[in-house]
């Protein structure tokens, strides 16, 4: 099993990704990640959803969700020719014994502290989902307070765009 990503281009009426949800929801497909956000119209979204399973399996997901009246355009994701990113915010109780260990293991990998309060670090990373996965592991031997991240989401590199011409602003 693979992950797939695509990018859903819908109407921005109330009630869509409800749908588009409880359409997932309906067939047993398993959406391992799902942003939604609005675009440069105010009647058009885009929603980035992250899935695992074979091409044939992400082909009728995709022809599914593409029967929604809402449903624009899908655009299945090539992860070499697009920029596929996510936040992470990892609240870890800190030692005096520990904290430069936990501030280097963040630089390193390009992550940054935020706050420093209440012998808690609040750590924030912009990466490739792959990459979020590997740092939280790289912290497991800490103290966890809380952890969040967003759902993925994606932008073509180059000239290609994930918003067709044809959709009116």
């Amino acid at each position: 099993m693979s992950k797939h990503f695509m990018v859903i281009i819908v109407k921005n009426n109330a009630g869509v990704l409800a749908r588009i949800s409880s359409l997932f929801c309906q067939r047993a497909f398993n959406i391992e990640s799902l942003t939604v956000s609005t675009t440069d119209s105010p009647l058009i979204s885009r929603i980035t959803v992250a899935t695992s399973g074979d091409d044939a399996y992400f082909e009728q997901l995709r022809s599914q969700t593409l029967k929604l009246s809402e449903v624009l355009e899908i655009y299945p994701v090539d992860t070499d020719s697009t920029v596929i990113r996510e936040l992470l915010l990892l609240k870890l109780r800190v030692t005096d014994q520990n904290r430069d260990q936990i501030v280097s293991i963040a630089e390193s990998n390009h992550a940054r502290v935020l706050s420093e309060q209440d012998h808690c670090l609040v750590v924030e990373m912009t990466a490739d989902p792959t990459t979020i996965d590997l740092f939280i592991e790289l912290m497991m031997p800490f103290d966890f307070v809380e952890m969040c991240r967003t759902g993925a989401t994606a932008i073509a590199k180059g000239a290609t765009s994930f918003h067709p011409d044809s959709i009116s602003k």
